[in-house]
């Protein structure tokens, strides 16, 4: 059986969210519900300081597709007195500078 390397970022130490849409791009991801310990994304739940990071099933309200739609995120983050996450801003403006584009076309992996 093969033994997790240490690196960061292994296939081993990672796993899908469970939360994505079956239909569509299903995120790799080391976070989890804080209270289940379910793999969650950052697409489906934006993680904010300060905050439980919890799913759905958990009281964390609806998965959200923050890749797809952002401004839905920002304005709802926005109307509770969050602080927005830089990177929803940065999404946004890639959604309306490109909007032909996939979104996930632009995205690089590392």
């Amino acid at each position: 059986m093969a033994q997790v390397s240490g690196d960061r970022f292994s296939s081993q130490n990672m796993s899908d969210c469970e939360f994505c849409p079956p239909d569509g791009r299903r995120f790799r991801t080391m976070r989890q519900c804080s209270a289940c310990g379910k793999a969650l994304c950052l697409v489906c739940r934006p993680a904010l300081a300060g905050t439980a990071y919890v799913c759905p099933e958990c009281g964390g309200g609806v998965a959200e597709d923050a890749l797809h739609r952002p401004q839905q995120v920002i304005e709802r983050l926005t109307a509770s007195g969050v602080t927005v996450p830089f990177w929803l801003s940065i999404a946004v403006e890639q959604l309306r500078t490109h909007p032909t584009e996939s979104i996930e076309e632009l995205i690089v992996p590392e």
